[in-house]
């Protein structure tokens, strides 16, 4: 059984403080929540003109129960197997759910062949080719990383500004290697 919260620890530690890149598509984030995210959890417009200052004093603990909510339970990561709940929440946090979703379709049909499409909205279909083959969580889980790998290229290979976070992003996708 995954322990989200060491997880979402783990998350927190690879994400840092407070960072305002100018390549960052996300703009200036903290613990790796963005101003957008966050002024969604205040209930604020994200124009807010203090948002870029409450950004920079938000709290870990803040951070944790965002992850907690926003990555792991709205999105519907505490409904997959266990084995793969950790890969999901960081692509969830770090591409978005439907992309994470998708790189899981993605990956159940390299190991089951079973032909889903990609369309990031884990439905019946999704869930009835994930339990055909729901002994082989460890092939599904290393397919998604190798396809986390091939999209993080072609991001960055689409988009010169991107290569600078590449290899922080090849070896994020790396550590849930089995």
């Amino acid at each position: 059984m995954l322990n989200v919260n060491n997880e979402i620890n783990k998350i927190i530690k690879i994400e840092g403080g407070f960072v305002d890149h100018p390549n960052d598509k996300g703009g200036a984030t903290n613990y790796g929540i963005t101003t957008k995210t966050y002024a969604r959890f205040l209930g604020v417009d994200s124009d807010y003109i203090y948002l870029a200052h409450l950004i920079k004093c938000m709290p870990k603990s803040t951070a944790f129960l965002i992850y907690k909510q926003n990555y792991y339970y709205d999105t519907g990561v505490d409904l997959m197997p266990s084995k793969l709940q950790a890969q999901i929440m960081d692509i969830c946090i770090n591409s978005g759910s439907n992309r994470a979703y998708k790189l899981l379709q993605q990956a159940i049909n390299r190991v089951g062949g079973s032909g889903l499409v990609l369309d990031g909205k884990f439905g019946a279909k999704s869930w009835a080719a994930l339990d055909l083959i729901g002994s082989k969580l460890t092939k599904i889980n290393n397919s998604m990383c190798d396809c986390r790998i091939v999209f993080y290229n072609g991001l960055a290979s689409i988009d010169k500004s991107q290569q600078v976070f590449l290899k922080g992003w090849l070896n994020r996708a790396e550590k849930f290697r089995v």
